[in-house]
């Protein structure tokens, strides 16, 4: 029979000396990963615990016989680059082995300021051959492991090499001869698409490059990086059901109509600046909208799926198409005011599946970008 845990083991962490590092949020510790083993939040009552570049020394830790867990207690991150793990009961005095920038506690894994660094909702440290993992997205990897790479997109847009790509049809040139869209140069992005209000852009194919996941079993995942005229009032940043006003638009923030803005309500999204919006879906009619990678808003489920998210490729004289800021019933609407912002376009990509929120934080992270986000 084995004899009942000890409370005699410490931990010696240090902070991170970088933006965000530390955490107003709980970290929790446990020994040994079975139900008779108690979460303990790191806490030194009266103290500022877990604050950047500093060292703090957590003590009467019940000893581990073979792991130690640290858990994320909430999405305020820590990024820890330093453990100290002592049990002198059972003379073991353990350095864990860090990945060199250290390892962020968050949950979820979803902020751009990782930097590259490591992210899992828990570390899981083997007090005997002193092996890390992190418990990511649910499952548990080494921790220094790279992240598995982004999906490829069905529909992959680059606005930066001066010339349109071969998958889009700009509306300007087919139906708005007075009002084009073109090239221009940005100071953040340098080149960049130029869309005028109330013309957009379409891409022709779409049940095709979707794998057929259109009509009930749409799924999909699309990211732009805009800089947008305007975010107030109704902007409509895609048409997949051309004749319904049901759609994703920007108004203050990402609102899904007739939806709203989602739980929670997404953030206000600046205009005049450069941010990227991703959203998702699936059959399940759930939906996600993140800015920068982040800042998630969810509908679950959509309440008006069938005419604001759902795929509809064929409707009266619309062929097949999905469309880019434009509110009208078919490819061929150029249209005068309305529901519109004009914008720079640096990217658009489509995936044909639904993306989870730690898959959308690595594909901001893999995205190439020369903004700050704060």
């Amino acid at each position: 029979m084995r004899p009942p845990p000890h409370h005699d083991a410490s931990l010696v962490v240090h902070t991170c000396d970088r933006d965000y590092a530390g955490t107003g949020g709980s970290v929790f510790y446990k020994a040994d990963d079975t139900s008779t083993h108690a979460m303990t939040e790191l806490d030194n009552a009266g103290e500022n615990n877990l604050e950047r570049d500093q060292v703090d020394t957590f003590r009467n830790l019940e000893a581990a016989r073979s792991t130690f867990t640290l858990a994320a207690g909430s999405s305020d991150g820590w990024c820890v680059d330093s453990i100290q793990y002592t049990d002198a009961a059972a003379s073991r005095d353990l350095t864990v082995k860090l990945c060199g920038g250290g390892a962020w506690l968050d949950d979820p894994c979803t902020e751009a300021a990782y930097s590259g660094t490591p992210c899992g909702a828990e570390i899981v440290v083997d007090v005997v051959s002193g092996s890390v993992q992190k418990l990511y997205d649910g499952v548990l990897s080494d921790l220094c492991s790279s992240p598995p790479p982004p999906p490829p997109a069905v529909v992959d847009l680059d606005f930066t090499t001066g010339s349109l790509p071969v998958d889009v049809v700009d509306i300007s040139e087919t139906a708005c001869p007075d009002r084009q869209s073109s090239f221009a140069q940005d100071q953040e992005m340098g080149t960049v698409y130029r869309v005028e209000s109330g013309t957009g852009l379409y891409v022709r194919g779409i049940t095709a490059k979707m794998a057929n996941k259109v009509e009930e079993n749409t799924e999909y995942t699309i990211r732009w990086v805009v800089k947008m005229d305007k975010t107030s009032g109704y902007n409509r940043m895609l048409n997949v059901n051309m004749g319904s006003d049901a759609g994703f638009y920007i108004n203050g923030g990402a609102n899904w109509y007739s939806a709203g803005r989602g739980s929670p309500s997404s953030p206000p999204m600046p205009a005049n600046e450069w941010h990227s919006i991703t959203i998702t879906t699936g059959p399940d009619k759930n939906a996600a909208a993140y800015l920068d990678g982040g800042s998630v808003s969810k509908w679950e489920p959509h309440s008006n799926w069938d005419q604001a998210c759902r795929i509809v490729p064929t409707t009266g004289s619309v062929t097949d198409t999905m469309m880019f800021f434009n509110d009208g019933g078919s490819e061929n609407s150029c249209i005068d005011g309305g529901e519109h912002s004009g914008m720079y376009v640096k990217s658009i990509q489509v995936f044909n599946q639904r993306m989870s929120d730690a898959e959308v934080a690595l594909l901001e992270h893999a995205a190439s970008r020369s903004w700050s986000v704060s």
